[in-house]
């Protein structure tokens, strides 16, 4: 008898405490998913002439110094996907026999359109 009470019990104390443990487990996570908001970032990488860059890696940094790192396909294109924002990076282009003009960006939404030069 002393068992089946101890059971009920433990069952009565768990069952009660598992709504406030659940509903503070969903809450925390609700809140970390809704304050990252993940954007894109896209471009275009040209030689100095105007012609479409491939295969040129386009490097971006946020501010703790961590790198991300994507290669621009036939047309020179790029794409970052799922860049936190609200933040500031460093965007650049390496890899490539010509110089290219690093840039600071914030992103705080979507942003398209980048447009890097080289130069000779």
């Amino acid at each position: 008898m002393k068992k089946l009470i101890a059971i009920l019990l433990t069952s009565f104390c768990i069952l009660a405490l598992s709504p406030q443990i659940v509903g503070a487990q969903s809450a925390d996570k609700s809140v970390r998913e809704e304050s990252v908001n993940l954007v894109s970032v896209k471009g275009r990488v040209f030689t100095p002439r105007g012609k479409a860059l491939r295969s040129a890696t386009v490097v971006l940094t946020d501010a703790e110094q961590n790198r991300r790192t994507v290669t621009t396909n036939r047309l020179g294109a790029f794409t970052f996907y799922k860049v936190p924002a609200d933040q500031t990076y460093v965007i650049g282009v390496a890899g490539t026999p010509y110089r290219f003009t690093s840039r600071v960006i914030n992103v705080t939404s979507k942003l398209s359109g980048l447009v890097f030069r080289g130069v000779d």
